[in-house]
């Protein structure tokens, strides 16, 4: 166990404040300060404010989704593709922090109780410098990943005036101009909020990952010393529930994460396979293509990313089976042997991981399910562009003959 001076709270300080200031509803330590209701209070209203702004974009977002205006280009499927985007990020607010209300509370005092009674095994202080380092970090790339889509459609907006005021009727510049920086603000507002869960809830996991590591050492420290029955008969059940409760939290936080990562996936593939049908068109720019397939390789990475690190819990929480499976079973006493084997029985009933719904539990396979499906379905989208463009010159040449 690490002594440490920092508070598992100061660990997600910074998550918590940023998803705060985008409105989200966070949990607190401190649940029965009178400050804390005054500050509750004049918080209320802030969300309400936030809420109007996020169901103004979402509303203006599906009124173009459903019936854009009547040009069919490049450009109009370019916004359709931008305000679905919006869309998903309004959608992903909205839903997350209905969730946080009711979950993230319950994870943060589990962690709190977990500090209390066990101690850490890992440094609080290392964990909280890289939850600071990937919230600096998140915020630049979204605010860089902001200007980028804000210019490519303050450029197209400018060409195609129709779309910046879109569903009102085009006024003027002056109008214009404010309603396209409302919009480009309230994009740069939604991004906030969407980096802020993911780097909040990969921090979750990779404190927990980091923690089944450290009992897993302690565990593996305690069975090599052989000729210390004492030592070994103290720690043994305090290693063993450390364990269990880190089991019981990932439980916890899988009803945290479960509807975050179903919904950003079945989304991030929907958008996904819209962009590469448009991609494969073959109609677009060379500003489009660039923005579009950015996006793409931009999704695909959180995918990747997702898949691998909070696929590696399953795999964490059985690396204490490993290390005792490596220990010299011949120099143990049979008293011993039972109690391990007791505790093997009980870790290999269920597998520990982040579950969907119950019907699967993400780890690393799912990657390669995610990858192959949007392979799969871009061979055959270009595929079947390229039969609809060899069936159109065939039939130029049919009429060509009967002529």
């Amino acid at each position: 166990m690490t002594n440490s001076s920092v508070d598992v709270w100061q660990v997600f300080n910074y998550p918590l404040k940023v998803l705060a200031i985008a409105g989200c509803s966070m949990p607190s330590k401190a649940k029965d300060s009178a400050t804390l209701v005054r500050q509750q209070r004049l918080y209320k209203i802030y969300q309400l404010f936030v809420c109007m702004l996020h169901s103004l974009s979402c509303a203006r977002c599906f009124t173009f989704i459903a019936s854009p205006p009547s040009d069919s280009d490049s450009s109009t499927s370019f916004f359709v593709q931008l305000y679905l985007i919006l869309f998903y990020s309004s959608l992903v607010y909205a839903s997350e922090s209905i969730v946080c209300r009711f979950y993230l509370q319950d994870v943060m005092d589990s962690l709190q109780k977990y500090q209390n009674e066990f101690g850490f095994c890992i440094s609080l202080a290392n964990v909280k410098r890289n939850v600071e380092m990937a919230v600096v970090y998140g915020n630049v790339t979204v605010f860089l990943s902001s200007l980028f889509l804000n210019g490519a459609a303050l450029f197209w907006l400018s060409h195609q005036k129709e779309f910046y005021c879109y569903p009102l009727q085009y006024q003027g510049d002056i109008q214009s101009t404010v309603w396209g920086l409302f919009v480009n603000f309230t994009c740069f507002f939604i991004c906030i909020p969407v980096s802020g869960f993911f780097i909040l809830y990969s921090s979750l996991v990779e404190l927990v990952i980091a923690e089944f590591g450290g009992v897993s050492q302690d565990m593996s420290r305690l069975l090599s010393a052989h000729d210390q029955d004492e030592v070994f008969d103290t720690e043994f059940p305090k290693c063993r529930s450390r364990h269990l409760y880190l089991c019981q939290l990932v439980c916890k936080i899988s009803k945290q994460l479960r509807l975050h990562f179903l919904f950003s996936t079945l989304s991030g593939l929907v958008l996904i396979f819209f962009v590469i049908y448009s991609l494969a068109s073959g109609q677009m720019s060379g500003v489009q293509v660039v923005v579009e397939s950015s996006y793409v390789i931009w999704q695909t990475l959180v995918f990747v990313w997702t898949s691998i690190r909070w696929g590696a819990l399953p795999s964490a929480a059985s690396s204490i089976s490993r290390n005792i499976g490596a220990i010299a079973w011949s120099s143990q006493s049979k008293l011993r042997l039972q109690k391990i084997q007791l505790m093997i029985v009980q870790l290999t009933n269920e597998k520990i991981g982040i579950d969907i719904f119950g019907l699967i539990t993400i780890d690393t396979s799912l990657l390669l399910m995610i990858l192959g499906t949007v392979v799969t379905y871009g061979v055959v989208v270009v595929q079947f562009q390229l039969d609809k463009e060899s069936s159109g010159q065939i039939s130029e040449n049919n009429t060509d003959v009967i002529r």
